[in-house]
């Protein structure tokens, strides 16, 4: 495929994404916080009271992972290659790609800069996005929203595995 295999452990790569990995639930907090309106997580519920205080969480969120993919050069988490960070965040992201715009109105291509600008995260998703096995496994974001209608869920399993063909 010409990227690296596993990292070596002890490495510098392979710190820097077994850190990445560790802190991904920070990231997934924040976009939960704000996608989840009253805490009902994955069922997304009506706006809460401290709708801009998670906004501002989620934002905080986007904007040190834009600074962490800066620091090592991106256009991936790590750097050059697509290691395991890049993995574990994806299904978030994605996730709240969808979520966020169906629930809030948040459309985070936009904040990414696709339309302008484009911002280190913007980048990354963009690249992942273009990855066969992204393209194969992942549901558009409208696919994401009409799973939702119909099943009050974002839950990975349920649509990823199960249900990705019937909503085409």
């Amino acid at each position: 495929f010409g990227e690296p295999g596993c990292l070596q452990a002890g490495t510098p790569a392979r710190s820097l994404v077994d850190g990445l990995v560790s802190r991904c639930d920070t990231f997934a907090a924040a976009g939960l916080r704000y996608a989840s309106g009253s805490g009902h997580y994955w069922g997304i519920g009506p706006p809460g009271r401290n709708d801009a205080t998670a906004r501002e969480g989620f934002e905080a969120a986007l904007n040190h992972l834009s600074e962490t993919i800066a620091s090592h050069g991106g256009p991936f988490l790590g750097g050059d290659y697509v290691t395991l960070a890049d993995l574990v965040y994806l299904p978030f992201a994605l996730r709240f790609d969808a979520a966020l715009f169906n629930a809030r109105g948040f459309d985070l291509k936009t904040a990414c800069g696709f339309q302008g600008e484009i911002t280190p995260v913007g980048k990354w998703l963009q690249e992942m996005e273009l990855r066969q096995a992204t393209i194969s496994t992942s549901p558009t974001r409208e696919q994401w929203i009409r799973a939702f209608n119909n099943y009050k869920s974002f839950d990975f399993f349920d649509y990823q595995t199960v249900f990705k063909n019937s909503l085409n």
